[in-house]
């Protein structure tokens, strides 16, 4: 930038318009003291109040005027802040009568505030038969925005409209600052005879830091005529008189001079403010002098604090929409990142819809070492990785993302580059790997209309640059490159949701592999130190146990087959002897004739049960391909009468084919159902389900029930041998079936157990393998 430029610049925006030191001459200004001395005043007094100015200077206020209980109230709340006014710096709207002891007339007063002083405006009353109802014009403009789906332009526009028929300025013009404090014209109405400014831009350097800083403050600012005689403040205080809120302060000679060469009379600038953030003018304009009495300001001041809740509410409107969509997108994808086994591959398959999410035209992820593309992105590798190592370093300083719309004011990088990644947004995963999400968006070359060249002439004044305001208006089309269009980007919950679901997804992985690591290490070293140990010994156990369990099977097999002949023989001639003998017998005597039998039939059913549990150990079964669905209906078949009596209710999931061993799967089934059968409980209906779940490696059985249920204490010896819990008056049985069962699942290299609470039922679970 030229030199002289930019000092110029410098002095303009350091120039101090909030102390002017006068005033404009529609009214007299009176700098008051807490006790209402009047310390300075405006030269015109004696123009407008018929009092000469050097008689005024300090005398007191009473001395000239009586005033109403609304004065005297306001400014007892400035005297008493905390219960009233919270600073001591600020404008009250309230238009107060002031009547002068002089010549009797009424005169309209407005006080602000300073630290220090007062200052209080005074105007001539001004009959305005054309001021219209103040609650009516606000309602209006609230259901403008409440009753509509037009753009926000439009909806500026019809308010416009309305502002206009209050005020009869000849143009009234939105103007909405971006982000670099240049202005648009977005809404306009104007008379005809008066030159149209929409959708022209103007450069920050039209309205200055220092002049925004008086917007924010002051809602209001009016000058009924553009070529007044300024004013001169007489008297003198220790500080200098602050101006921000007066509505007569005098303006700086080089906004006079622009007004002038735009060919207005009169303007009044309405500040639109949303969050303490100026956002944007409502500019009128005039071609003639137009004077605005104190009660239309007011109102118009009104209009433009609604007019700003509104656009606010609006704009909060439609920024809640987009983020919700942003929201919901970052917030499924982040799901699926947080419970996917292959990060990468999710993270690198979700690519096309970050880019859709943040209106990005290409993306560049990095993690763990591995790296994806998608979309249009800058094709040279080395020019990545100077992107790269510049976020690394920005990374390195800073935790939040870091956002550009225009890179090569940050990086200095090539054409091609800037063409595809103008615009980044970066999000930092991991500074420890080097992990990085990036947007890339493209290039768009932007024709903006000025009003007028927007560079500034600069002239010397005394040995110093000043900038002179431009003299024409004509449009002056200029392309913007370089730049892509904004991020919208309401907040950072999205990006920082996907970003915890990746650290989340790692972490996990790392504790995992690490708990593993650990787990193994120990295992290996304690089966080390114990393998040489216990391999000595399994050898001569072995050799052993193959001998003993060899000569236990022919033993029960022996057994059991022998001692089935000779206990034939008994229960075939008892019963033959009750036969012949039951009707000389006595009812002690055929008592114990039952006896004999029922011992000869338990006797005959333990046989039958160690006959069977031989089986199972001498007789080699194969395997084959077995359908559980048909098998159970066998089951279910068996048991079809005791189903019925019961009233049993059964659900069954549906169960896969397995292989194994068809007869002994059966019997398995069997028993269990068996069991839950037998051992229900008494006045209440029973109900039995029979599921399974698929493990990688095996299938998980269940056959739960209602019944009596067992205690945690039992849980191990139900399935030993002979072991019972109950009577076999309560329960028939031997206490064989759960150990056939047991038997039978550890032959499909399986386990069996039970969960199961008294008098809530049990629920029996086995294994059998997809390997067997």
């Amino acid at each position: 930038m030229d030199q002289n430029l930019e000092e110029a610049l410098e002095n303009c925006a350091n120039e101090p318009i909030e102390f002017p030191e006068s005033i404009q001459p529609h009214g007299v200004l009176l700098v008051l003291n807490h006790k209402l001395q009047i310390l300075r005043a405006s030269r015109n007094t004696l123009a407008i109040l018929g009092i000469r100015v050097e008689d005024l200077l300090a005398r007191h206020l009473s001395d000239f005027f009586k005033v109403n209980e609304t004065f005297k109230s306001d400014l007892q709340a400035y005297q008493r802040p905390s219960h009233g006014y919270k600073s001591r710096y600020f404008q009250s709207n309230e238009i107060h009568t002031l009547l002068s002891e002089i010549d009797q007339k009424q005169y309209t007063g407005l006080l602000s505030y300073q630290e220090k002083y007062l200052l209080l405006e005074i105007e001539p009353i001004v009959t305005d038969q054309s001021l219209p109802d103040a609650f009516i014009i606000s309602k209006e403009l609230i259901f403008s925005f409440h009753y509509t789906s037009q753009k926000l332009e439009r909806i500026l526009n019809e308010n416009l409209q309305q502002l206009q028929n209050i005020t009869n300025f000849g143009r009234l013009k939105v103007y909405k600052f971006d982000h670099q404090w240049n202005g648009e014209i977005i809404a306009e109405v104007r008379k005809e005879s008066m030159s149209a400014y929409l959708g022209l831009h103007f450069p920050a350097s039209d309205i200055p830091p220092q002049a925004r800083a008086l917007y924010t403050k002051n809602w209001i600012r009016h000058i009924p005529d553009v070529q007044y005689t300024p004013v001169p403040l007489v008297g003198k205080t220790h500080a200098a008189t602050d101006m921000s809120y007066s509505s007569l302060r005098s303006v700086s000679p080089i906004h006079v001079q622009f007004l002038t060469n735009m060919g207005v009379k009169a303007t009044c600038f309405i500040s639109i403010i949303i969050e303490n953030q100026l956002w944007g003018l409502i500019a009128c304009h005039h071609d003639a002098p137009l004077y605005l009495s104190p009660q239309k300001r007011i109102l118009c001041m009104h209009i433009g604090q609604i007019l700003s809740l509104q656009i606010g509410a609006y704009q909060k409107h439609e920024n809640k929409l987009l983020q919700e969509r942003q929201d919901s997108g970052f917030e499924i994808i982040s799901n699926r990142l947080l419970e996917t086994e292959r990060l990468f591959e999710e993270l690198k398959n979700s690519g096309n819809r970050l880019m859709e999410i943040l209106r990005a035209t290409g993306i560049w992820g990095i993690l763990d070492g591995q790296e994806f593309l998608e979309g249009n992105v800058p094709s040279k590798p080395e020019e990545r990785e100077v992107l790269l190592n510049f976020l690394k370093d920005y990374f390195h300083k800073e935790d939040r993302p870091f956002v550009t719309h225009s890179l090569d004011k940050v990086l200095r990088i090539s054409d091609e580059f800037i063409e595809k990644g103008s615009g980044i947004l970066a999000l930092s995963i991991s500074k420890k790997n080097g992990s990085f999400l990036i947007w890339f968006k493209q290039e768009q070359i932007t024709s903006i209309t000025w009003g007028g060249e927007p560079k500034k002439d600069v002239v010397m004044d005394n040995g110093h640059p000043r900038l002179l305001p431009r003299a024409s208006f004509e449009e002056w089309k200029t392309n913007i490159r370089g730049e892509c269009t904004p991020w919208v980007l309401n907040d950072l919950k999205g990006l920082t949701t996907l970003k915890s679901a990746i650290l989340a997804n790692l972490l996990i992985r790392s504790e995992k592999m690490e708990e593993r690591q650990e787990e193994l290490e120990k295992e290996v070293a304690k089966k080390t130190e114990n393998l040489n140990k216990v391999k000595v010994q399994l050898e001569e156990m072995v050799v052993s146990l193959r001998e003993s369990n060899e000569e236990l099977k022919n033993f029960a097999y022996v057994t059991s087959h022998d001692l089935q002949e000779p206990l034939r023989q008994i229960s075939t001639f008892t019963q033959l002897m009750e036969r012949r003998l039951k009707d000389t017998l006595g009812t002690k005597e055929q008592n114990y004739m039952q006896f004999i039998v029922d011992g000869t039939e338990n006797m005959q059913n333990l046989i039958d049960d160690l006959l069977q549990y031989s089986r199972l150990t001498r007789k080699a079964y194969n395997n084959e391909e077995v359908d559980l669905n048909e098998l159970l209906n066998k089951v279910l078949e068996l048991f079809r009468s005791t189903i019925k009596a019961t009233q049993a209710v059964i659900h069954i999931d549906a169960l896969p084919t397995v292989n194994g061993k068809k007869v002994l799967l059966q019997q398995l089934f069997q028993n269990l159902l068996g069991n839950a059968l037998k051992y229900r409980k008494p006045g209440t209906p029973l109900v039995i389900s029979i599921g399974v779940e698929d493990h990688s490696d095996s299938w998980q059985f269940m056959i739960k029930d209602n019944g009596i249920g067992i205690s945690e204490e039992f849980y191990e010896i139900i399935f030993q041998l002979f072991k019972r819990l109950h009577t076999k008056q309560a329960y028939k049985g031997n206490g064989m079936g759960l150990t056939l069962c047991q038997k039978i699942v550890y032959q499909h290299q399986g386990r069996i157990w039970v969960e199961s609470k008294p008098g809530v039922g049990s629920s029996f679970y086995f294994t059998i393998s997809k390997n067997t």
